[in-house]
């Protein structure tokens, strides 16, 4: 009684470890709208919590499907940008898919994947992963997995790894809205100097105003006819 009580003890503290950790994470990737920088940062420590070999952000674009790596993590070799990771995508796809979250202890023995021929030649073992919710839509997934050993996974780990793909699912939307905003704004800048330019160059007087009628432009014609400061 005194070991399984003490056994039940060291599982909680781990698992509250792991629920401290997740809550750091969650805070900084909410930090910063450098998105990319952080979820690398918070994919070492997901890494670490499941016991993962290596970890990748997936994103699939909404017309094409076509998959972007957005974060790599690989401690075992050096990363080469310009090569697809090797990792399965039918798990990937499976993932995107449906939605929900898989995880298996020993994946090229898995009947459940038993068509994708990759996983197999790959020899992977240990795979996890969730994908990435963001009102209901699925815009990629969260992998991880470990190639040497088989059973490093658990059901606490697939929940912690759906837990970090629903704060990275936000961080990434965020990113996205920041800079569609940040590419509108440059937009905006560029049509009222050009506006401004216009004005400028023209030899008539020109007055605009708003649905107020106050007076929001005039040029420096207008001034000079007028005998105003603009």
């Amino acid at each position: 009684d005194f070991k399984a009580l003490a056994d039940g003890i060291t599982d909680e503290q781990a698992e509250l470890g792991q629920l401290r950790a997740l809550i750091d994470t969650a805070a900084m990737i909410n930090s910063s709208l450098e998105v990319d920088i952080v979820l690398e940062q918070a994919m070492d420590i997901v890494i670490r919590l499941t016991g993962a070999e290596r970890g990748y952000i997936v994103l699939a674009d909404r017309d094409t499907g076509e998959l972007e790596f957005r974060v790599r993590r690989e401690n075992s070799s050096p990363l080469d940008p310009t090569q697809p990771p090797q990792i399965s995508l039918t798990i990937v796809d499976e993932v995107i898919e449906t939605g929900q979250a898989l995880l298996t202890d020993n994946a090229y023995k898995d009947e459940r994947l038993s068509s994708g021929g990759s996983i197999a030649q790959m020899g992977l073992r240990s795979v996890m992963c969730a994908p990435l919710l963001y009102r209901e839509r699925v815009i990629g997934a969260v992998y991880v997995d470990n190639r040497m050993r088989a059973g490093v996974f658990s059901e606490h780990e697939k929940n912690l790894l759906s837990a970090f793909a629903n704060q990275a699912s936000v961080a990434i939307q965020n990113a996205r809205l920041y800079e569609r905003v940040q590419s509108s704004l440059a937009e905006i800048g560029e049509m009222r100097d050009l506006m401004e330019n216009v004005f400028a160059s023209i030899g008539s007087g020109v007055i605009t105003t708003n649905a107020d009628h106050i007076i929001s432009t005039v040029n420096r014609a207008a001034a000079t006819i007028l005998a105003v400061e603009a």
